[in-house]
């Protein structure tokens, strides 16, 4: 068997159509998530390219880095390229982000390939196949090809920058979704990464992300190329699409990931697509709401390898990690938590937030960067899943829930960091909003 696992940095689970989004086409990731599982809640549980990989590659919790910058990781732990490599699967590594080579797990893979440029281009290309994010997986499909298959098959992980890199998506997609009243696109090619003053052109906020949607058509066709590509290999092959986190466009004021503040914590940046097609059509059509984040993967790829015909039994899962999802996949459990920690490294200290099936708390940013912003409520409150967009806070209203939760939030950080602390079970009403 063959495994391709595809991250997208800066994809926004909401610009996807199993996502709910009616506005881009996206009917190849439609398409694959038809044919696969779907995890409607999964999170970037620390909005960071070192965040997502502690929990991809080193199966813990991707909050964790928010106290430990570094990403250190003691040199004996065990990573998911490792344990591949190990039952006889032979790992590649091709990515256009050069941050990723320097990440604990990065070098356990048997062949590393960066490829592209980060010089941005200077316009917009000409067509899908000729723009950076295209190199990038033609560079992929090359190794692939290239690569010898061990006994057990072959892993291939491919990490696109993608909406994090260069807009360079042909012009004429950004006109298809601009309304015949609307401003022209704009001609940009650098990805917007900076916050909004209060009387933000809304016309210009548009044309972003007319830009934006551009690009997630443009991936969404050349990822329909790759999974045809696959597919004619004629292997069985396990194929997975994960964002590595979202991107900000504009609703809470900020576009993108300024580099100089500290990420934030709401849906646009920590909501992300997890697609998962598996050998055979198994589980095909299936999704659920549990909560998940990338700490779960490795585990759970793991077990899915387990449970194929021609399992891997040298697949040990390393009792660190947090624990497969295969058993929500395959029904045989709903969830394996009812609560969340998400955390982002700050300049004075980490901003915190937990998620429980009905609500999500936030801790308030200590320097508010409007100071008609500044509140007296140290964290906001949103009601889940019907404010998606986190737009009502109530924490006002509502400051018992609030308190409750802030107190499970700290609990789950002491467990998080070893600590033998008992969780408190969830209430029935911060699982359910029908109060």
């Amino acid at each position: 068997m063959n495994i391709v696992y595809v991250v997208v940095d800066g994809l926004q689970a909401a610009y996807l159509g199993t996502y709910g989004n009616t506005w881009v086409g996206t009917p190849h990731l439609d398409a694959l998530a038809a044919q696969g599982f779907v995890f409607d809640q999964a999170f970037a549980a620390c909005p960071t390219v070192a965040g997502f990989y502690r929990g991809a590659w080193l199966g813990r919790s991707a909050a964790t880095v928010a106290w430990d910058a570094s990403s250190a990781v003691p040199h004996s732990e065990e990573s998911l390229p490792a344990l591949l490599s190990k039952a006889g699967f032979h790992t590649l590594l091709v990515t256009d982000e050069p941050e990723l080579l320097s990440l604990p797990g990065a070098s356990d893979f048997a062949e590393q390939l960066s490829v592209g440029s980060e010089d941005l281009p200077d316009e917009t290309a000409e067509s899908d196949e000729t723009t950076a994010m295209a190199g990038t997986i033609a560079a992929a499909v090359d190794a692939w090809q290239q690569s010898p298959g061990e006994q057990r098959g072959k892993f291939l992980w491919l990490h696109l920058r993608g909406l994090l890199g260069p807009w360079d998506a042909p012009y004429e997609r950004r006109e298809q979704y601009a309304a015949e009243d609307d401003p022209e696109p704009p001609q940009l090619v650098a990805p917007p990464h900076r916050n909004l003053a209060t009387d933000a052109d809304p016309d210009e906020l548009l044309g972003i992300r007319q830009a934006y949607a551009a690009q997630v058509a443009t991936l969404d066709a050349l990822l329909g190329s790759l999974a045809s590509l696959i597919e004619a290999d004629g292997q069985p092959t396990l194929l997975c699409l994960l964002g590595c986190r979202g991107y900000s466009l504009g609703v809470h004021r900020r576009l993108g990931h300024p580099a100089d503040l500290s990420p934030q914590l709401y849906g646009e940046t920590i909501h992300v697509p997890w697609l998962i097609r598996f050998p055979g059509a198994n589980h095909a059509a299936g999704r659920t709401t549990a909560l998940v984040e990338p700490g779960d993967l490795p585990a759970t790829l793991l077990d899915a390898c387990r449970r194929l015909p021609s399992a891997a039994e040298s697949l040990a899962t390393p009792e660190a990690w947090l624990p497969s999802l295969m058993p929500v996949i395959a029904g045989e459990a709903s969830e394996t938590r009812d609560r969340m920690l998400l955390a982002t490294p700050g300049k004075d200290a980490p901003l915190q937030g937990i998620k429980t099936p009905a609500w999500y708390l936030i801790e308030r940013a200590t320097s508010a960067e409007d100071p008609a912003e500044i509140s007296t409520t140290p964290w906001e409150l949103y009601a889940k899943p019907d404010d998606r967009w986190e737009i009502n806070d109530v924490s006002p209203r509502l400051a018992d829930v609030a308190e409750r939760l802030a107190a499970l939030l700290q609990e789950q950080r002491r467990v998080l960091a070893g600590e033998p602390t008992e969780l408190t079970p969830l209430e029935d009403d911060l699982r359910n909003t029908s109060r």
